[in-house]
């Protein structure tokens, strides 16, 4: 069953396609705080996640979920090596995916394989050199990834490694200039990466934070850089056409209890500093993957809100689409596709943390 929306938002054609959960266009099962990777012919896989309510792992979180916009359906698509929840994810050269890090069974993990989308299977590398969680992990232009700092259940980590994928291995450099973890990391058009706020501390004294350092794959080293104009963590952040990075919303040490945050920041890598990049019209985070950049350098704000909206970056305005998601999903993935719709997927709830298995397919 599909119920079709269609409403005028600001000027925007929307159409909006939801699933009910008999349609074959709904996940294999429910699916939050997940990886998401675009294959080379358009395809999506969406991998690991919690699936059970209170965003708990389980048996499904190993299963792959593989999306086809030309047949408008979710197939699976094999399998990982175990479940993993806020698992990372990045498409090697070779269109293989690396799957890094996250959480099994409650404990941070130092795993790392690689899931091969035309067998559906997995091969372990690695792994890491310590148990990474919330780890922020990036493709680097020349093929390699980055990992650097995450969680491992007791401290903040300041190490960084890079898998290079001709050998399988994880190779030491860094560190980084402050513990962190919960970061948003962004691959800059001159091939270096920006890792943006965070939080560090230990468990009982989390800090959120406003610094914002550079790597440089050439050197190995990371530079710090401009300091956001708030700190924040569980936000958002994507490289603009024009090379600035946006960052999205997040949190401060509050959470949602009056923490979540409106503002957005550029930052302008040819000076190194953020500015104001405008406010939202809802208080959003636990975002990561909830945004999506749109073919014209809109982007699409979908998670941690009942009502998506679209930001202009010349503007540095946003505009709520009058497309009702039924709840506000933290979490959820985002993902424009190759004819320019933009896929919502999955996500759990702000109360009692149910675990959605619905879809979206917005014409923006």
């Amino acid at each position: 069953m599909h119920i079709l929306a269609r409403a005028l938002a600001g000027g925007l054609a929307v159409s909006a396609c939801v699933s009910a959960s008999a349609d074959p266009t709904q996940l294999s099962s429910p699916r939050a705080a997940n990886a998401s990777v675009m294959l080379g012919d358009g395809r999506i896989l969406l991998l690991g996640g919690c699936v059970r309510d209170g965003c708990e792992a389980g048996p499904a979180s190993a299963v792959v979920d593989i999306f086809d916009p030309r047949q408008g359906t979710f197939d699976n698509g094999g399998r990982l090596l175990g479940p993993k929840v806020v698992s990372q994810a990045v498409k090697l050269p070779d269109g293989r995916i690396l799957v890094v890090g996250g959480w099994d069974q409650g404990k941070a993990s130092a795993s790392a394989e690689i899931f091969d989308p035309t067998s559906g299977r997995s091969e372990s590398v690695g792994p890491l050199s310590t148990t990474r969680g919330d780890v922020s992990v990036v493709a680097l232009a020349d093929g390699r990834v980055l990992v650097a700092g995450g969680f491992d259940g007791r401290r903040r980590l300041a190490g960084a490694e890079i898998f290079d994928p001709r050998t399988g291995m994880f190779t030491p450099v860094g560190p980084l200039n402050e513990a962190r973890s919960g970061t948003e990391s962004v691959l800059l058009k001159d091939g270096r990466v920006l890792i943006i706020g965070g939080v560090t501390g230990d468990p009982g004294a989390t800090t959120p934070l406003a610094s914002a350092e550079i790597f440089d794959p050439t050197t190995g080293r990371f530079t710090p850089t401009g300091s956001l104009m708030e700190a924040r963590f569980k936000h958002a952040a994507l490289r603009l056409p024009d090379g600035r990075v946006l960052v999205i919303a997040g949190s401060d040490d509050r959470g949602r209890e009056g923490g979540k945050k409106r503002t957005l920041e550029i930052y302008d890598p040819a000076r190194g500093e953020f500015t104001l990049g405008g406010t939202l019209h809802h208080a959003r985070h636990k975002l990561t993957d909830a945004v999506a950049l749109l073919a014209d350098g809109r982007v699409l704000i979908g998670g941690s809100g009942r009502y998506p909206e679209v930001y202009d970056p010349g503007t540095r305005k946003s505009t709520e689409l009058a497309v009702d998601l039924g709840r506000s999903w933290n979490f959820m993935t985002a993902v424009t596709l190759d004819d320019g719709r933009v896929l919502l997927a999955g996500g759990y709830s702000e109360e009692g943390l149910e675990v959605s298995d619905r879809t979206w397919l917005l014409t923006i």
